[in-house]
């Protein structure tokens, strides 16, 4: 018999609101997150609006150690999620744990962990460049950090398909459960592109 498969718990936190009742509000009335670019001096540039996540402090959210070792996209997958339990009333226990699982999808991955990495590979050497560096680049980063924080051990793995990766990071996670390998999947997508990059010199 086939599985039936259903979304029991939303968060989000996006251009609109950093929060899903947030964001849908934004979203029924009409209001736009695009705006001029508040997260670094945009006037080099010539295209200088974006739609950012604005006001979003992770403090409050996880521990202050944790999360000077995760990419900003990280942190906005943890605390979506976060919101998304708590909207499910879903809680992880050692009895459930291992039939829970997380695909979150990233099309670019920790653009700023590179950027802020290569800028201190530039500026004070290689010996500088934090450890941290390799683990928290990648795409699947916030499916490993999502992980530990919630206690969750099923199926784990990240999307990449560019601006569809959170819808088949959500199609992904429904045939996870349909074939059985999981009962509940934590599941969307995550990127903070909005970030001054330049091309190295040739």
């Amino acid at each position: 018999m086939t599985r039936r498969v259903v979304i029991t718990g939303l968060g989000a936190i996006c251009p609109v609101g950093n929060t899903m009742p947030a964001a849908w509000e934004a979203l029924v009335y009409g209001r736009s997150g695009i705006g001029r670019i508040t997260l670094f001096d945009p006037s080099p540039y010539a295209v200088q609006i974006a739609g950012e996540v604005k006001n979003f402090d992770i403090a409050g959210h996880i521990d202050a150690k944790q999360a000077r070792h995760m990419d900003r996209h990280v942190q906005l997958a943890v605390v979506a999620t976060q919101e998304a339990l708590r909207n499910a009333g879903l809680a992880i226990t050692p009895a459930n744990a291992d039939r829970v699982g997380v695909v979150i999808g990233s099309a670019a991955g920790g653009l700023q962990t590179i950027l802020e990495a290569q800028k201190t590979l530039e500026t004070r050497g290689p010996d500088r460049v934090n450890p941290f560096f390799l683990p928290n680049f990648l795409c699947d980063a916030a499916t490993g950090h999502i992980a530990i924080l919630t206690g969750v051990t099923g199926p784990n793995m990240a999307t990449v398909s560019a601006c569809a990766t959170g819808g088949h990071a959500l199609g992904e996670a429904m045939h996870i459960i349909k074939r059985g390998d999981a009962d509940a999947m934590i599941a969307g997508g995550t990127d903070t592109v909005v970030l001054p990059s330049r091309w190295p010199a040739s």
